[in-house]
């Protein structure tokens, strides 16, 4: 299992996050660092983007070497990056890609430069197996506002069509406002159907690297040879136990527990 991203000192999200998650679902993870952040539970405060010779050397050194079964995709941060990984992950014949398609910290701190995105969609997204868009991520991707049920499908319909199998819409940030959105629920949409992952909306507690953690089991799960749906049942009852059990350790968001 190979996770791309971000390090997060504090150890709550990005690779940190990923390692973690893999584990704790029954993974071995590799990773390779794309860009290094300076932040805490209270945010992010400054980054830094490895040279690409450096990223493509430690993915040209993990796939030389490992059996990879699985990618999840993080903080990729600018349209050079991007297209980097993009190439290699073709040349690799990446299987099981997960892209969760990180925009910025839970602060708001950008981690992905506007003129990213459009690579994002037309390199990196086509070759995934699943996207895993929190709401103000599919409504950039999709270029659209998502204010009812109807908007989520259509704009997962939009994210489809750039060349992904499914589209996990991520319910996190889903209010009794959206209506006929069923709150703290998940919708993958492939090309069937529509199948809502039902979750617990835990009160209180907005935890620190939820969509690196859930998308990081998704993918250790896809890497042991779960199906999609089942791995992504799987991992719901993970982030939903990680996010029960948070622990409040530095000033800000709480961090996860994963075990």
């Amino acid at each position: 299992m190979l996770a791309l991203g971000g390090s997060d000192p504090c150890g709550g999200a990005g690779l940190q996050g990923d390692l973690k998650a893999i584990h704790a679902c029954g993974g071995y993870a590799t990773t390779v660092v794309t860009s290094v952040t300076a932040q805490n539970t209270r945010g992010v405060q400054a980054t830094y983007d490895l040279p690409l010779r450096v990223i493509e050397a430690q993915m040209v050194a993990l796939f030389s070497d490992f059996d990879i079964r699985a990618v999840k995709t993080g903080m990729l941060a600018s349209k050079l990056i991007v297209r980097r990984v993009a190439r290699l992950l073709a040349q690799f014949s990446a299987p099981n890609l997960v892209v969760d398609p990180v925009l910025c910290a839970k602060g708001g701190y950008p981690l992905l430069h506007p003129d990213a995105l459009p690579i994002l969609k037309s390199a990196l997204i086509p070759q995934a197996l699943l996207v895993t868009p929190n709401l103000p991520e599919a409504e950039a991707l999709a270029e659209m506002q998502i204010r009812t049920f109807d908007d989520a499908m259509k704009a997962a319909r939009r994210i489809q069509k750039l060349g992904c199998r499914a589209v996990l819409m991520k319910g996190g940030h889903v209010t009794e406002a959206i209506a006929g959105w069923e709150v703290a629920t998940d919708l993958l949409v492939d090309d069937e159907e529509v199948i809502p992952i039902r979750g617990e909306q835990v009160a209180g507690v907005h935890p620190h690297g939820t969509g690196c953690v859930y998308s990081a089991a998704i993918a250790t799960s896809l890497a042991c040879g779960m199906p999609l749906v089942e791995a992504i049942l799987e991992a719901k009852r993970q982030i939903t136990s990680a996010i029960r059990g948070a622990r409040q350790i530095g000033g800000g968001h709480p961090i996860l527990h994963l075990q």
